[in-house]
């Protein structure tokens, strides 16, 4: 009778130096099993000091947005214990009333897959009822599938930062308001000038004029009524005419300068022409000017002095620092514009004397455009000379100030 082989019969036979090898390999991936545990043990302390001592508020949520994880920063900022908030306070809890809607649609866009993360200005609540503005990053945290598991967010406190700006706006809006009534008060400044001036010119030459002229006429009545033996006398006679001719011609002069009366009743290319051919006249510059127009003049009165008073500034800045042998003139109306445009050939304007606070020509020349909504530029090339360009829409009513769009 055949006996059947046993079980252990049954089993590959196994050397030692088999079991040796085997044993070996079993110690060496338990070492690095202690190697890997060791290691996240490592990883999960560093994390874990980074969690806790994080300026940051950090907090983690489940998918119901109640808090699972809190770290000490967060809990100072809400002025919570820990075990006051963990399972038992959620998202909503310490939310802003009115930021919970904004937070619970991003919230929702992540769960659906929509969004991996965000970040945004919200306001929260704490326990003692201060609200604080913080700035958040939320990111979703998700499982090999890729299904949502957790939120986590860093959120920092930017109360003080929100406060600084909305006091800074505060601030620009008191300074530009400032800003605005000082400009008004100056442009209302320039109209009462201006009128002044005008008042003045007009009495000068309706009260020193006539007198003048009316002594003129005296003295040649009693030129023509001496006998003609009376030489020393008539002699005295022609200088006294001569003389007061001369405060005449003065007169005349400083009425013009004060308010140009062609300025009122001739228009804008008038006493632009005119002002060209008194500045050659007393610097000895050769000067031209192109006049082109697609209407008449500018009929806003107000208009035809800024721009007038601007061309003059310019005129004054080539005679005192330019060193121009040269200068040529453009005025043109179009399209309800005047444009200005003046070149010489000088020693050219540079940036520092564009943006030096003590160019008060250009100062006054650049506040003159700003009132009346007007466009400058003033580029210089060095021993090239400047070109300034002033354009300014043109109004078509008689205004009192310059704070009318367009002058």
């Amino acid at each position: 009778m055949t006996r059947e082989p046993a079980d252990s019969d049954k089993r590959p036979s196994i050397t030692n130096s088999e079991l040796l090898r085997l044993n070996a390999a079993m110690r060496e991936e338990i070492e690095q099993l202690k190697l890997s545990n060791k290691e996240l043990l490592l990883n999960d302390t560093y994390y874990r000091s980074i969690f806790e001592n994080s300026l940051y508020s950090i907090v983690v949520t489940g998918k119901d947005l109640k808090f699972v994880k809190v770290n000490s920063a967060f809990c100072k900022l809400f002025e919570y214990e820990e075990d006051e908030l963990i399972g038992k306070m959620g998202v909503g809890d310490v939310t802003y009333q009115d930021d919970i809607e904004k937070s619970i649609v991003l919230l929702g866009k992540m769960i659906r897959g929509e969004l991996d993360s965000f970040i945004m200005d919200k306001k929260y609540v704490t326990k003692s009822g201060k609200i604080i503005d913080a700035l958040i990053f939320v990111r979703g945290i998700y499982d090999e599938s890729g299904q949502h598991l957790s939120f986590t967010a860093s959120i920092l406190d930017i109360t003080e930062r929100k406060k600084m700006e909305r006091a800074l706006c505060v601030s620009e809006r008191h300074l530009k308001h400032t800003l605005e009534t000082v400009r008004r008060l100056s442009s209302h400044m320039e109209t009462v000038r201006e009128n002044e001036r005008k008042r003045i010119a007009r009495e000068i030459h309706d009260e020193l004029g006539q007198i003048m002229t009316a002594l003129r006429f005296d003295l040649y009545w009693f030129k023509d009524r001496l006998p003609d033996a009376s030489t020393d006398l008539l002699a005295k006679i022609e200088t006294m005419i001569a003389q007061i001719s001369s405060a005449i011609r003065s007169v005349q002069r400083i009425c013009s300068e004060l308010r140009p009366q062609m300025l009122d009743n001739l228009g804008l290319a008038e006493a632009v022409d005119w002002q060209v051919k008194e500045f050659s006249k007393m610097t000895g510059i050769p000067s031209t000017l192109e006049v082109r127009h697609t209407r008449s003049d500018c009929s806003g009165r107000e208009c035809a002095t800024a721009i007038f008073r601007i061309f003059q500034e310019v005129l004054t800045n080539i005679a005192r620092h330019s060193g121009a042998s040269q200068v040529t003139a453009r005025l043109v109306h179009g399209n309800n514009r005047c444009l200005i445009e003046v070149t010489d050939n000088g020693s050219g304007i540079t940036t520092a004397q564009l943006t030096s606070d003590k160019s008060y020509g250009i100062i006054g020349i650049r506040e003159r455009v700003r009132m009346c909504n007007g466009d400058m530029e003033i580029t210089g090339e060095d021993m090239n000379g400047t070109k300034f360009r002033v354009s300014i829409p043109c109004s078509e009513r008689e205004v009192t100030g310059y704070e009318n769009s367009g002058c």
